[in-house]
């Protein structure tokens, strides 16, 4: 009856789907939400990424510059920028990993 107004049941063996079935349209309410915050803070932190190196690359405009005058290739030129790219991308895995590793045990642990 109720697959024709648009709700079927929800069977899952994931612990936190199980214990959200309990709580009806407020656990499908709170799915949406926490995946409406999860894609924001995604495309938040992607932005903040491209803005650190886009301004990573103007401030080293003058270096760039001289390397050129000097006598660097091109290729040397792109892999000194992608260098500089991978050190925000390192260093940000190696802060986010860990934290998400204790906080989906947490979660875990309270549903």
């Amino acid at each position: 009856m109720l697959e024709k107004a648009g709700s079927f049941s929800l069977i899952s063996e994931l612990p936190i789907a199980a214990n959200l079935n309990g709580l009806g349209y407020l656990g499908m309410f709170m799915g949406v939400m926490f995946k409406l915050i999860i894609c924001s803070l995604f495309i938040l932190s992607v932005l903040m990424m491209n803005n650190m190196f886009i301004m990573g690359i103007e401030s080293k405009n003058f270096d760039f510059a001289l390397l050129k005058v000097m006598g660097a290739n091109r290729s040397f030129i792109i892999a000194n920028i992608l260098a500089g790219s991978l050190k925000y991308v390192a260093f940000s895995n190696l802060i986010a990993y860990p934290l998400a590793y204790v906080v989906l045990n947490i979660i875990t642990g309270v549903f």
